[in-house]
């Protein structure tokens, strides 16, 4: 019980951040374009406790903490006639379509930033893994019994190629393995000086996806100054990027496993995983939820950021917005298509980590 109650803590507190940034991006950018904000809500629901700022902006923390919202004024056409008329001013909807589209955009930017802030302080303070310049992935481990056992791989072989394509990092082997669908693969694997042709059949997870049972070996490590640690780190948030684009692709083809994804009690266990493995594993957690939570912001659904952008890319085509009834409609149904999958991730969640 105690394990449960530190996971579900802990995940608040990366929620709470990722959140906080997110909608501090919106916020900042409304501010900057002449939007007034009306409210700033960490959560859902009824408001527990907040105060109101010197710019007139409600601050509060809401009964439900996943996720929040920044309410402007003048969202809508409908909001802008119901407005004073000397209030109008400071009306979202006013707003030249570049502004508001930097308002939109800058939550889920926020989010990367803060994902390359927090990489370059770990990599500045508890170092970075010395990049290595060899082909292949180095194994570490074998775990017993595991496919790789069974076909005869060690540690410190390396794998070059998986079914003649060739590998040069750890996300490219699981990518393979996991897009393998558990049929059998040809491994090339340098071993010294001797390449090796080696044949497995991934295992299929209880929890979805598929395996071989090689670990990474580890890598040096080597601190950063402030410059070369945000360089490494924007260029892992982008490495980061592409894979979170890539397993999404994956999912849509069938590739790769549904079982995979995780909802709030999945990463509420990853969350208090990350914890107990150290200051550096959590700070990196959030990094890769930041990603994912600007990246998720940006898909085209009409209810996220990504679906407000792309009624403003229609919006400077057509040199005019789209109806607005049909902008409602669209929001209502992305809305639904948002809550039906966040309910299935949750049942997925509750089938493999709750019931026995």
């Amino acid at each position: 019980m105690l394990a449960v109650l530190q996971n579900i803590l802990y995940f608040l507190v990366v929620v709470v951040v990722v959140v906080v940034v997110h909608e501090m991006g919106h916020y900042v950018a409304a501010r900057w374009c002449g939007v007034a904000v009306r409210v700033f809500s960490i959560g859902f629901g009824p408001v527990l406790f907040g105060w109101r700022g010197r710019s007139g902006t409600r601050f509060c923390l809401s009964a439900v903490p996943l996720g929040g919202y920044v309410r402007m004024e003048g969202w809508s056409r409908q909001e802008l006639e119901e407005m004073p008329e000397d209030l109008r001013e400071g009306a979202f909807i006013n707003k030249a379509l570049w502004q508001r589209t930097l308002v939109v955009a800058a939550g889920p930017l926020a989010n990367f930033v803060l994902a390359v802030v927090l990489l370059a302080c770990l990599y500045a303070t508890q170092g970075a893994p010395v990049r290595d310049k060899e082909q292949g992935v180095k194994v570490g481990e074998v775990i017993a019994s595991s496919p790789a056992e069974q076909a005869g791989l060690r540690a410190g072989d390396r794998i070059q190629a998986i079914d003649a394509e060739d590998l040069r990092d750890f996300g490219d082997l699981v990518r393979a393995v996991e897009g393998s669908g558990g049929r059998m693969l040809v491994l090339e694997v340098l071993r010294e000086t001797e390449v090796l042709r080696v044949r497995m059949r991934p295992r299929a997870e209880e929890g979805g996806g598929y395996r071989i049972g090689v670990g990474l070996a580890p890598s040096a490590i080597e601190r950063l100054s402030p410059l070369p640690a945000l360089l490494r780190a924007s260029v892992e948030c982008g490495r980061l990027i592409r894979e979170i684009l890539l397993a999404v692709k994956e999912l849509i083809s069938g590739t790769r496993s549904t079982k995979e994804l995780s909802g709030p009690v999945g990463l509420a266990k990853i969350s208090g995983d990350a914890a107990r493995a150290g200051v550096s594993s959590f700070f990196f957690f959030t990094a890769i939820l930041s990603v994912n939570l600007g990246l998720l912001n940006l898909f085209p659904l009409p209810v996220l950021d990504g679906g407000h952008l792309l009624l403003y890319a229609v919006e400077f085509v057509r040199r005019k917005p789209l109806d607005e009834k049909v902008q409602q409609s669209l929001s209502v149904c992305g809305f639904v298509m948002l809550l039906a999958l966040m309910l299935w991730v949750t049942g997925q969640d509750i089938l493999r980590f709750v019931v026995p």
